[in-house]
């Protein structure tokens, strides 16, 4: 979330439906991987507890937001 708001001056405090529509494109992201982003972080942060395969297929969704920005 600090990368969104430095870079895309994307201030929201809800990561809803309008948030995915503004960071797509803003960072020209596919929508649908942000959204896969998206809930990926809410259901790690909801259930407290990532498993490691969780954890590679989150970080390989960052990295693929990153290449793609």
């Amino acid at each position: 979330m600090e990368h969104v708001r430095g870079r895309y001056k994307i201030f929201a405090r809800e990561t809803d439906a309008d948030f995915i529509k503004e960071l797509s494109y803003k960072s020209g992201v596919d929508e649908s991987l942000v959204e896969t982003i998206i809930s990926q972080i809410n259901r790690i942060n909801n259930e407290n507890f990532c498993s490691d395969t969780e954890l590679m297929a989150l970080q390989r969704n960052i990295e693929d937001f990153h290449n793609n920005e």
